[in-house]
């Protein structure tokens, strides 16, 4: 029903991968993204506020007029929390990754 109202160029993902999430992270830099809770720690590691819309774990309810000054509270409380700011990746501050193996070939 809403496809056929939407804008030309207008983006739409259904079940988005990790590497789809972090490379639309990457493209589009947002201030803030509105998905699931599967994409909820992919965003969030990016130092991205993210707004759980298949549930009311954190907020709500959003029916009516009451509903939209309460979904606008928790928006701005998303986007406006010092915190986000203030978080790093762990691999922005160490992008290397190191290991070991052992070869069991010789062992056997």
């Amino acid at each position: 029903g809403m496809m056929s109202q939407m804008e030309d160029g207008t983006l739409v993902v259904d079940d988005i991968s990790h590497h789809e999430t972090e490379v639309l992270l990457e493209l589009l830099k947002p201030d803030l993204v509105c998905a699931g809770i599967k994409e909820k720690y992919v965003v969030q590691k990016h130092g991205i506020p993210l707004k759980q819309l298949h549930s009311y774990d954190y907020g709500g309810p959003y029916a009516g007029f009451k509903g939209a000054i309460n979904f606008y509270r928790e928006i701005d409380r998303l986007v406006n929390g010092a915190v986000w700011k203030k978080i790093k990746a762990p691999w922005d501050i160490n992008p290397e990754l190191s290991g070991s193996y052992t070869d069991l070939a010789g062992a056997i």
